[in-house]
């Protein structure tokens, strides 16, 4: 299942103020180039990427298997111009083939280990089309996680409600890192906790 911060609908509502756009979004932006093709967003969170995808004349198909995200994309400017579906990638189905798949931020990083891995090559294999590219991103070990990640920073709310979030690395390895990120409303803290691999 994914971490509450993707299916709590009041943490779902903060991901864009906590995760705005970025170089990464871009660089994904330039894989999909300028000529119309056929992506997949795989893990696509409330449809930043997708719909700026689909509005330079890409036909994109957003999953997500946490639905306050989803509602959230729909809602979004463009957001008609996407097919979204409900569903994690190794349960995901479709008749159609892609020029690209993607999956960008930690969407990856949540398969648990080698079997989840491969069985994700396998979906991916099946619905590229001959040529296609396969873009993802991994966590790297060699980063000093605790550095980067332990801090708090306030983020505004689309109504304007400030809000802390206080990320805390729990434990890290060659395998992992486990992390709890605490929201701070000023009247009631919501903790998310996550692993990635």
């Amino acid at each position: 299942m994914p971490d509450a911060h993707y299916t709590q609908p009041t943490l779902a509502a903060l991901y864009d103020a906590e995760c705005q756009w970025s170089q990464a979004d871009d660089f994904y932006v330039e894989i999909g180039g300028s000529a119309p093709k056929s992506i997949l967003d795989i893990g696509c969170g409330t449809g930043q990427l997708s719909t700026e995808l689909a509005s330079r004349g890409h036909n994109v198909t957003g999953v997500d298997p946490a639905l306050p995200m989803l509602d959230i994309a729909e809602q979004r400017h463009g957001g008609d111009q996407v097919t979204w579906v409900c569903s994690d990638a190794e349960a995901f189905q479709t008749r159609q083939t892609f020029d690209i798949i993607m999956m960008t931020g930690h969407a990856f990083q949540v398969l648990a280990g080698a079997a989840q891995m491969l069985a994700l090559f396998r979906k991916t294999h099946a619905l590229l089309r001959p040529h296609g590219k396969f873009a993802f991103e991994t966590r790297n070990p060699a980063v000093d996680w605790h550095d980067r990640w332990d801090n708090s920073r306030t983020v505004l709310t689309v109504n304007g409600q400030s809000v802390t979030l206080t990320r805390r690395v729990l434990e890290q390895s060659s395998d992992h890192v486990t992390f709890d990120t605490n929201y701070d409303f000023g009247d009631k803290v919501l903790t998310s906790h996550s692993r990635l691999y």
